[in-house]
């Protein structure tokens, strides 16, 4: 087993510190939680001032005006193939309804004029 150089606890995992070296416990992996002295080598000036330039707030223009023009608009790809599946949905209805003419003409002529 290996001990935690921060807290001495054995670790049956320990997790070794990129920076440094080091064995730590669970608690103590991350670099600021065990003191690290290879942690302040990689932050150097010159990352600092990345950090800044990145820190920069990016202003992106938008319109309303742009999306909303289109915003019902199908192709005729789409047009077409709602305007089939709206016959079909008229024509199954009446399809059912046809069989029962054929058959009882006179049940059709009652349920009709309820209407």
């Amino acid at each position: 087993m290996v001990q935690c150089e921060a807290c001495g606890k054995d670790v049956d995992m320990p997790f070794r510190c990129n920076y440094c070296g080091g064995y730590f416990c669970s608690e103590h992996r991350l670099p600021e939680f065990h003191q690290c002295s290879g942690f302040q080598r990689y932050q150097s000036p010159a990352r600092e001032g990345m950090r800044e330039d990145f820190s920069r707030a990016y202003t992106f223009p938008y319109s309303r005006n742009l999306h909303s023009k289109n915003r019902f608009w199908f192709s005729q790809r789409e047009l077409r193939d709602l305007s089939i599946g709206l016959i079909v949905m008229i024509a199954l209805p009446l399809v059912w309804f046809g069989r029962y003419v054929f058959r009882d003409p006179l049940f059709v002529l009652a349920s009709i004029s309820i209407f």
